[in-house]
């Protein structure tokens, strides 16, 4: 009976919706975007650990010092955004950092400002996405440093793009695959069994608000492969647990970073900063919970299990409220990506793992 009426009030609502005229529309997205800007900050940043609704207060340097040590942490894509900022905290409380990224000059410069305030740091440049290179990167690291104790998995590469303009376009998932899930893989396959035979190991993955909610329309192909590390991670943590290796998974809700710029439909959303996403990742390294989130997140992911029938309906009507990209957003995006791309190939052509 609830779920007829819930039907039938949805596709009332649909064919409704069909002769909204498009101005309408427009402000009814300036609506939505006014209500998102209201939401609290505290809701997006305040990160939540473990199973219990729990708000811990921000990581101090002391306090991550006392967990992470001299520890050896090997931290992917770490010469931007959450990594960059994630590893300067580390480097601060006197952890051990290998950086991995795609560029090495870059790699080489962050590697420079960290020793340069005093803390540790190693580089392997590599693209996590070639098989071979990822493997390559596990046997650097285990040559140079004999393994490592903590493992951040926060390289990963985005698509935001409808259905309607994916049915051509299945090279998309499967890039999006080879280094989201295939190449956080590699790594976790070469340092778990080194971390299993010292007894103590902790390997975090970055994820997304949109695995642990439900729809997230128009990302299909990051959240399929941010979902099968997620999987994976769940069936591979009870096995190890009694060899004292931990395992934690990121919920990371948006962050303003330059490669959504060319998106206008972000401009009002309300978004972390990289400095207050890696808060999330710090709170990892310290409590080693097995999931950390934020409030909207897990208020999200309640109410998508209690009904997701209806939080589907109203996933689908803000797709069909907000507007897609133009094509003239999805080229400039594209030219951000292929200039990013176009100049870490450039850096490749003379790529070499560099102390």
């Amino acid at each position: 009976m609830i779920a007829g009426t819930r039907d039938a009030m949805f596709r009332s609502t649909s064919s409704a919706l069909e002769r909204v005229p498009n101005d309408a529309r427009r402000r009814a997205w300036r609506l939505l975007e006014d209500v998102t800007r209201r939401i609290p900050r505290a809701a997006l940043t305040a990160p939540i650990g473990g199973r219990l609704p729990l708000l811990r207060p921000e990581v101090s340097r002391e306090r991550l010092g006392r967990a992470i040590g001299a520890k050896r942490a090997l931290l992917t894509g770490a010469t931007s955004g959450i990594g960059l900022e994630t590893a300067y905290a580390i480097a601060r409380a006197q952890g051990r950092v290998i950086l991995v990224a795609r560029g090495e000059d870059r790699l080489i410069e962050v590697a420079s400002q960290i020793r340069a305030l005093g803390g540790w740091a190693d580089i392997v440049a590599a693209n996590l996405a070639d098989a071979d290179e990822a493997d390559a990167v596990a046997r650097t690291v285990l040559d140079r440093h004999g393994g490592i104790d903590v493992l951040i998995n926060n390289a990963g590469h985005s698509i935001r793009r409808p259905l309607a303009r994916s049915y051509d376009r299945d090279h998309d998932f499967e890039r999006t695959m080879a280094l989201n899930y295939f190449g956080a893989l590699r790594l976790i396959l070469g340092f778990l069994p080194g971390m299993r035979d010292r007894g103590d190991g902790h390997i975090v993955n970055i994820s997304t608000l949109g695995v642990e909610i439900g729809p997230e329309p128009r990302f299909s192909a990051y959240l399929a492969s941010k979902a099968a590390l997620d999987a994976f991670s769940a069936s591979a943590a009870p096995e190890t647990v009694h060899d004292g290796v931990s395992w934690t998974t990121v919920y990371m809700p948006l962050v303003r970073t330059p490669m959504i710029a060319p998106t206008s439909v972000y401009q009002h959303v309300p978004m972390l900063t990289p400095r207050e996403a890696s808060q999330l990742v710090l709170e990892a390294l310290v409590y080693r919970s097995r999931y950390v989130s934020t409030p909207i997140g897990r208020i999200g992911a309640v109410l998508y299990r209690i009904s997701p029938a209806t939080i589907e309906s109203l996933f689908n009507l803000g797709f069909r409220l907000v507007p897609d990209e133009s094509e003239a957003e999805y080229a400039e995006r594209e030219r951000v990506r292929e200039r990013k791309a176009a100049g870490d190939r450039h850096d490749g052509r003379r790529r070499q793992p560099v102390g």
